[in-house]
C-alpha cells in the first residue's frame, strides 16, 4: 500500500512539474512504455507563424530563395522573431504558399536545424531540430530536447506541441525532470 501511495505522489509531482514548465493552469501525467509525459501549454510557444498573423522578422548570414520550390533557406546564426517568441538556429528553411508578386504569401512550415533554441517569455526549448507546422498546427522539437522555465527542467528525445489543443508531449524515450521545490509553492501547488 505504501508503494502505491509513493507512486501516486510521483505521478502528481511529475504532472505539477510539467504544468510549471509550460505555465499551464492544469496538467495531466501519462505513463507508458515510451516514458511519455503530457501537459497542457500556455500560449507562450504559439509564435513563429503557427498561431499568429503578426509578421516574422528573419536575420541570417545568407539567404537563398528557391521560388520554384516555394522555399527560402536562411544560413548562419539565424534569428527569427515574432512577438515575444525568438528562434535561433544555424539553418532555417521556410516553406511558403503562394507566388511572389501574386497576392499574399503564407508560411506553411519552418524547419530549423543546428543548435535550435526557442525562447518565449520565461520559457526556453532547445534541441537539434525543430519544425513549426502552421497547417498541422504543431511544433516538434527533436534531438536532446531541453524544456525549461526558471530552474525547472525537463529533458527528453522529442517534444510535440499541438497548438489546437495546447497539449504538450515529451516522448520517444527516457524523460528526465528536475523540479525546484520553491516553484511549486509559488504556483500554489503543494503536496
Amino acid at each position: 500500500m505504501r508503494g502505491t501511495t509513493e507512486f501516486a505522489r510521483l505521478r502528481l509531482l511529475a504532472g505539477v512539474l510539467l504544468s510549471v514548465l509550460v505555465a499551464a493552469p492544469s496538467a495531466a501525467f501519462a505513463e507508458d512504455s515510451n516514458a511519455k509525459a503530457t501537459a497542457t501549454m500556455s500560449d507562450a510557444f504559439q509564435g513563429l507563424g503557427v498561431e499568429s498573423s503578426d509578421p516574422i522578422q528573419f536575420e541570417a548570414e545568407s539567404l537563398e530563395v528557391r521560388e520554384s520550390d516555394s522555399m527560402a533557406i536562411f544560413s548562419g546564426n539565424v534569428i527569427a522573431r515574432q512577438n515575444k517568441t525568438v528562434l535561433k538556429s544555424q539553418k532555417l528553411t521556410v516553406y511558403y504558399q503562394g507566388q511572389m508578386g501574386q497576392g499574399a504569401q503564407k508560411v506553411s512550415r519552418i524547419h530549423a536545424t543546428g543548435n535550435v533554441l526557442v525562447t518565449s517569455g520565461p520559457q526556453t526549448a532547445s534541441g537539434n531540430e525543430a519544425v513549426f507546422d502552421t497547417i498541422g498546427r504543431t511544433i516538434t522539437v527533436t534531438g536532446n530536447v531541453v524544456l525549461t522555465q526558471g530552474q525547472n527542467v525537463i529533458r527528453g528525445p522529442k517534444l510535440v506541441i499541438d497548438i489546437a489543443t495546447s497539449q504538450a508531449t515529451m516522448a520517444g524515450g527516457r524523460v528526465q525532470m528536475l523540479i525546484e521545490p520553491k516553484s511549486l509553492e509559488s504556483s500554489g501547488k503543494t503536496n
